[in-house]
This record gives C-alpha cells, structure tokens and sequence, in this order.
C-alpha cells in the first residue's frame, strides 16, 4: 500500500509525548499520521496534506483546539460519509 492510498490523519496536540504516541499507534493501523503542536503548524499541514481525520486537543496552552476545529471546518472539503 502506498502512501497515497493511506487515509491520513492529523493530530494535534501540544503535549509531545502524547502525539508522538497517538501518531505511532494511528501509523501502526495503516493511516499515514501527522503531527502537529500548535495551530500554526496544524493549518500548514491540513493544506499540504488535507487529512481524512483531525483529532485536536482542546485545551492548548498557545491557543484553543475549539478555534483550530472551526477554521479547519470552514475551509477543508466535507465527506461524502456521514455517521
């Protein structure tokens, strides 16, 4: 499988450890995981990329996830799925 046809995700949280561990575990389950500390570095990324999945936390010491989730809402393409 290539990269391509990996779903990619994107995490997003200021906690290192934390990231680190959920891209492995998400890496290990065939998704191409990203990682980024802040929101500066998730909207460059979700350009780039254009993730299938973002899990923000929330409660960021440099900004609010809350704030992160809605820009990213406003601009990235909707899925076709629903649950």
């Amino acid at each position: 499988m290539s990269d391509q046809d990996k779903p990619a995700a994107l995490i997003v949280d200021d906690d290192e450890r934390f990231r680190t561990r959920l891209c492995q575990a998400f890496a290990l389950r065939g998704w191409e995981a990203i990682g980024a500390a802040d929101g500066a570095a998730a909207r460059t990324l979700a350009v780039e990329v254009a993730p299938d999945l973002a899990i923000v936390d929330l409660r960021m010491a440099s900004e609010s996830g809350l704030d992160i989730v809605r820009e990213l809402r406003s601009w990235m393409p909707r899925s076709q799925s629903s649950c």
